[in-house]
């Protein structure tokens, strides 16, 4: 995950990479929860799907992902 302000300069990612063992992620959606789609607020989340490597896009072997972000603020 990382951060824009202005879609043009981005920050270092922020927390390690999500990594299973054999599998690839696609389609990562970026969900808040405060109904505003420009603001993620406390608790967004990360959702995406995953498929076995080279199985793409067998759709009966993928599953469906999410992945809670902890938000704080900076120094």
């Amino acid at each position: 995950m990382r951060a824009s302000s202005d879609l043009i300069q981005w920050y270092r990612p922020i927390g390690s990479p999500n990594v299973e063992p054999g599998r690839m992620l696609y389609c990562p959606t970026f969900i808040g929860e405060t109904g505003g789609p420009t603001i993620g607020g406390p608790a967004p989340r990360v959702y995406f799907t995953s498929f076995p490597v080279d199985s793409f896009p067998k759709y009966p072997t993928s599953v469906f992902e999410t992945i809670p972000l902890a938000v704080s603020k900076g120094s």
